[in-house]
């Protein structure tokens, strides 16, 4: 059996010294590293805390303590920055610097690529046991082309294929979208998630792009963010605690809708301290009409959080759009040769176009 590996080509610390003529030698700067074991089986040693020596002048070398195996390092080092990982993947899944905001990551593509960046939000799952469950910020694009719930590449959230509801290959950026049809007994719910931030003082961002059928009804769809106790009863009757926004028939373009909900507002009404009790978060769109729509670039979010979303090409792995913060793509095509040929801004306009010629000798 394989046992951990060991860094071998990293360095542990690195540190300059200065030496003027006739003069001692001092130290002028320091790194130190510390790592750890992750991914599948421990087996993969990751940096995950940098340390920088901070010297209001420079160090003696003599009085410096250089570390050695078993020894501690100079204590005049103090954290520079932070990086966690997915334990079961050994994929980056955040970072931060020494009192700076969290920036975490999503992945999805099997694992492979990244589809999200979150700055000041944070994604990593409030219980270890429970995946679906949701933390600050998510996000779903249905490339998977997976219609199911539990899948990773979608973040967990929820969904099921069956009848008119279903991954469709129109989309908004990358290859998929979510196909939400005609409502049935008076709604039709199609994808959400469930969140419990820890930030529970926040106003929180639900979002996404939708395009409906010809003849839709007016204010018929639905974004939704609802609160829930943290035994998952619903509140009901509490507009702090429900909030919605509507969208009517889009002729036939993309449109962005979002709905937001002031978390802290929820417990004032309720007579609840934030930090008394964690109320969770109910994100979903639904259908009330007899005509169905596409739904894609879903996502959740601090409003003052700042989320880029990326999808691919699943094959060459080139990014075929890029989502700002106010999730408008950037779309990128390529030749046959994998060399990128358009740009074009979010209304499909083209903003670069590039032209490849042979040199001749």
């Amino acid at each position: 059996m394989a046992g951990p590996l060991r860094v071998l080509t990293q360095p542990v610390e690195t540190f300059s010294t200065l030496t003027k003529p006739s003069g001692p030698e001092n130290v002028v700067s320091g790194t130190y590293t510390h790592y750890s074991l992750t991914g599948p089986g421990n087996l993969v040693a990751v940096p995950v805390q940098v340390d920088k020596l901070r010297l209001a002048l420079p160090l003696a070398y003599t009085s410096f303590q250089q570390s050695t195996s078993g020894t501690s390092p100079d204590p005049n080092y103090n954290p520079e920055y932070y990086i966690n990982y997915e334990p079961t993947t050994g994929n980056i899944a955040s970072q931060q610097r020494y009192r700076d905001v969290l920036t975490s990551y999503q992945w999805g593509y099997s694992g492979q690529l990244p589809v999200a960046t979150y700055h000041n939000a944070d994604r990593t799952p409030p219980l270890s046991t429970d995946l679906s469950r949701g933390n600050e910020a998510s996000s779903t694009g249905f490339e998977s082309g997976v219609g199911a719930g539990g899948n990773p590449n979608e973040d967990y959230w929820n969904m099921t294929s069956s009848g008119q509801n279903f991954i469709s290959s129109t989309a908004h950026t990358g290859n998929f979208s979510w196909h939400l049809g005609a409502a049935t007994n008076g709604f039709n719910y199609g994808p959400g998630r469930l969140f419990s931030p820890v930030r529970q003082q926040l106003k929180y961002r639900f979002s996404a792009w939708v395009k409906t059928d010809a003849g839709f009804g007016a204010n018929n769809g639905r974004l939704v963010l609802g609160v829930n106790r943290q035994d998952g009863s619903q509140v009901q009757g509490n507009s702090s605690c429900y909030q919605a926004t509507s969208f009517s028939d889009t002729a036939g373009q993309w449109q962005y809708v979002e709905v937001i909900l002031d978390l802290n507002a929820a417990h004032t009404s309720l007579g609840i301290a934030p930090s008394a009790e964690q109320f969770q978060l109910n994100a979903y769109v639904y259908n009330a009409d007899g005509q169905a729509f596409l739904v894609d670039d879903m996502r959740f979010q601090p409003v003052d959080a700042a989320i880029v979303t990326y999808t691919y090409d699943a094959q060459s792995r080139q990014p075929t759009s890029i989502s700002d913060a106010r999730s408008y793509p950037t779309y990128y095509e390529y030749d046959a040769q994998q060399r990128l040929l358009l740009v074009k801004d979010h209304r499909k306009g083209i903003r670069q176009a590039l032209e490849y010629h042979y040199q001749q000798h």
